[in-house]
């Protein structure tokens, strides 16, 4: 797979490196899991991890406000994030990543981030709901049963 922007690998193995994995562990994952094999080759893997660790990480900082498929990969590479954890990773208020997150459509439930979906119970609760705040409205059913005034 022909990758347009190589920063988007440099990113997943500065993660990689900052949750201290392994240089072949990091690069088997990005040439399994997100691209194909030859995308990157190990050598070029250790030179980035040599230089992550003599402190040359500010040219590959990660910018959020750019690229939100870099948020997305970082989510479904490690679903039990926090958006506190997210939000330091990529230094960058709290509010930000939870305004990302609903633009991808992901939503934080107890474990981590999942598609944002609606089952059909779901929808048909919402819909009865309404429909008897309706009723409600028109014929106040409970202020009948308090009064027993049925006029």
């Amino acid at each position: 797979m022909h990758v347009d922007n190589p920063t988007h690998i440099c990113h997943l193995m500065l993660y990689h490196f900052e949750k201290v994995w392994k240089v072949a562990h990091s690069h088997f994952t990005i040439a399994t899991n997100f691209f194909d094999e030859g995308t990157i080759n190990k050598c070029r893997c250790m030179e980035w991890f040599a230089n992550f660790k003599s402190g040359d990480t500010l040219a590959w900082k990660i910018s959020i406000e750019e690229d939100d498929q870099l948020l997305l990969v970082v989510v479904e590479g490690d679903e039990r994030l926090t958006t506190s954890m997210l939000a330091a990773n990529f230094n960058v208020d709290h509010s930000t990543i939870v305004r990302h997150l609903k633009n991808l459509r992901k939503v934080w439930k107890l474990a981590g981030c999942f598609p944002h979906e609606l089952r059909v119970t779901t929808v048909e609760r919402v819909q009865i709901f309404t429909d008897l705040l309706q009723i409600n409205e028109r014929s106040p059913f409970r202020r009948i049963l308090s009064f027993g005034d049925e006029s």
